[in-house]
């Protein structure tokens, strides 16, 4: 597993659960929506970004959505908010998925 630190302006956090009746099952969800830190100014013939972007990045879901719940109540949301992320490589895709966070004045969650 490679774990690295990021730091996120969180926007919102949204979590749940998605429950399938039919066939009796039910999956937590978990995911922090971020916004980049500054805007873009780019025109070019064959790039065009401009504006801040929103990306929304998955939560581990263990344990109950316990990770979202601790960051809910953590008061950094809205904020800029430093993570750990872990790295994962599917079928030659890469992701990134929040494990953990760090609180304001104490040490990694």
């Amino acid at each position: 597993m490679n774990t690295s630190n990021a730091t996120f302006f969180a926007a919102g956090l949204g979590a749940g659960t998605f429950k399938d009746n039919e066939k009796n099952e039910s999956v937590d969800y978990a995911n922090l929506i971020v916004l980049q830190d500054k805007e873009n100014q780019i025109i070019e013939s064959d790039n065009i970004n401009v504006g801040q972007e929103l990306a929304k990045v998955p939560l581990e879901t263990s344990e109950n959505n316990s990770l979202a719940k601790q960051l809910a109540t953590s008061g950094l949301i809205p904020g800029t908010v430093t993570v750990q992320v872990k790295q994962l490589i599917k079928k030659g895709i890469m992701t990134i998925k929040i494990v953990g966070f760090t609180p304001k004045s104490s040490k990694a969650v």
